[in-house]
C-alpha cells in the first residue's frame, strides 16, 4: 500500500544527495567540456578532499562548512599545477593514453591516501540532528550541504557567465583556434579551466565528508555518478549535470525504498545506457 510519509521522505533523501552527487559531476564536466579529456582521478579528487576536511576536523574541530573555501583553493591551486606541470601534454595525446594517465593518476591517490590514512571508515559528525516536518526527517548536516551546493552553483554559473575568464572559457570551447586569434591565451584558460573544475570537485568532496562515511576506495562509485550524470546531463553543460546528478539521487533513492538499495546505482545505469543508445540512434 502506498505510504505519501515514505515516498516524499525518500524524495527529501534523493534531492539532498542528489545536489551533492550533480557537484561533484560538475568539476569532471567542466575538464571534459573545456579540455576534452575524461579525468579517471575525479573520484580519487573528491575522496582526497574528503580526507582533507577530517584532517581540519580532528585537528581542529573546523566543521566542513568552514573547510570548503580551504579546499577549494587547494583544489584551485592542484588543477592549476597540474596542467602547467603535465595536463598540457595530455590534452594532446590520443584519448586512450590521456585515459592511461588519469588512470593511473586515480591509482597513485588512492593508494597514497590508503598508505597515509589506512582503509577504515571515516566519517565527520558535525550536525547529526534532524528536523522533521510533516512526518519527514531532514538530516541537518544533508540540509547543509544542499544549501551550500546550491550557493556554489549559483558563483560558478556567475563566473563562467558574466567575467572575463568565463568567456575567455567559452569562447575557447567554442573555437579554440578563433579565440587565440583574438588574443585569448588559451593555454593559460586551460590552466585555469582546470584550477576552477578542481575547485569544484574538492568543495564536492568537502560535502560528501559531510553527509556520508568514506574510505579510500569510496571514489570509484562518485566518479561512475558523476560520469553517468555528466553523460545524461551533456558534456560542458553544468546546469545539465546539476539535474541529471539530482535525477541520480532521486532514482537511487526511490529505488532503493521500493525495491532494493542493492539494485539502485544498477537501475541508474540502465536509464543511462538507454539515454546513450537514443542519442546515438538520433546521431546516426
Amino acid at each position: 500500500m502506498f505510504n505519501p510519509e515514505i515516498f516524499f521522505q525518500a524524495l527529501v533523501n534523493g534531492l539532498l544527495m542528489g545536489a551533492v552527487y550533480g557537484i561533484a559531476a560538475v568539476g569532471l564536466s567542466l575538464i571534459w567540456g573545456v579540455l576534452g579529456v575524461v579525468n579517471l582521478a575525479h573520484g580519487s579528487f573528491i575522496i582526497l578532499a574528503a580526507y582533507i576536511a577530517y584532517v581540519f576536523f580532528s585537528a581542529a574541530g573546523a566543521p566542513p562548512l568552514l573547510t570548503a573555501p580551504i579546499a577549494v583553493a587547494m583544489g584551485f591551486a592542484v588543477g592549476y599545477l597540474l596542467y602547467k606541470g603535465v595536463g598540457r601534454k595530455v590534452v594532446t595525446l590520443d584519448p586512450s593514453t590521456s585515459l592511461l594517465f588519469f588512470f593511473g593518476l586515480s591509482l597513485l591517490l588512492s593508494n597514497s591516501i590508503l598508505n597515509i590514512w589506512g582503509p577504515d571508515v571515516r566519517g565527520i559528525p558535525w550536525l547529526i540532528q534532524s528536523l522533521e516536518l510533516g512526518g519527514t526527517r531532514i538530516p541537518i548536516a544533508r540540509l547543509i550541504a544542499l544549501v551550500s551546493t546550491i550557493i556554489s552553483f549559483m558563483l560558478l554559473y556567475m563566473l563562467l557567465q558574466h567575467t572575463y575568464y568565463g568567456k575567455a572559457i567559452r569562447a575557447v570551447v567554442a573555437n579554440r583556434v578563433g579565440a587565440a586569434s583574438v588574443g585569448i591565451d588559451v593555454d593559460n584558460v586551460f590552466a585555469i579551466s582546470m584550477g576552477i573544475a578542481l575547485g569544484v570537485t574538492f568543495f564536492s568532496g568537502t560535502m560528501i565528508s559531510l553527509v556520508n562515511p568514506f574510505t579510500p576506495s569510496s571514489g570509484d562509485g562518485y566518479l561512475m555518478y558523476s560520469f553517468a550524470s555528466v553523460v545524461l546531463g551533456g558534456v560542458g553543460n553544468i546546469i545539465g549535470t546539476l539535474l541529471a546528478g539530482i535525477f541520480m539521487g532521486l532514482v537511487e533513492s526511490l529505488v532503493g525504498v521500493y525495491f532494493s538499495q542493492s539494485i539502485s546505482p544498477a537501475v541508474a545505469f540502465i536509464i543511462l545506457v538507454i539515454v546513450i543508445m537514443v542519442r546515438y540512434r538520433g546521431g546516426r
